[in-house]
């Protein structure tokens, strides 16, 4: 029986939370999803020599060489099966990686706690697992949305006003 991810319920008044908690619930998804995408698009170039016979070597290098251009969007299906459309994907999941090395680096549970609560573990368990108090975790979790909202301004995904 899969688990039922629990969901943040509060947005104080800050319509970007909403967004930053969703891609944080949904990291795992959209890392598949960049995969997909990647591998559907991924055409080898042709490369043949004097004897049009074919060498791999020489596409795997220019493979190498060549970093693959941004995907502009990806398209992931929510529990009801509506479609959300997530632009800027890649830069997304740099604000979920910084974001976490940013939570290790803080003293306490900072890391444990994010990662716990947008895996789906519900306020109890993890408060009762890491001894701290619900109010303790929302400052933390406050303090996790407040550096991912820096970082997603950083990179122009959203703005603050």
């Amino acid at each position: 029986m899969q688990k039922k991810k629990q969901r943040q319920r509060r947005n104080d008044g800050k319509p970007y939370i909403k967004i930053i908690d969703w891609v944080f619930h949904n990291e795992q998804e959209i890392r598949q999803a960049i995969i997909d995408e990647r591998n559907k698009a991924a055409g080898n170039p042709l490369v043949r020599n004097a004897s049009k016979i074919s060498k791999p070597t020489e596409v795997a290098a220019m493979q190498e060489m060549v970093p693959p251009p941004p995907l502009p969007v990806v398209i992931l299906k929510e529990d009801d099966g509506e479609l959300k459309y997530l632009e800027h994907p890649e830069r997304w999941l740099v604000v979920i990686d910084r974001t976490y090395a940013w939570c290790k680096r803080q003293k306490g549970c900072h890391y444990e706690a994010a990662h716990r609560r947008y895996n789906g573990e519900s306020y109890k368990t993890i408060c009762m697992e890491l001894y701290i108090s619900t109010t303790s975790l929302s400052y933390i979790l406050d303090d996790v949305r407040t550096y991912a909202a820096l970082q997603a301004v950083q990179f122009h995904l959203i703005k603050v006003e």
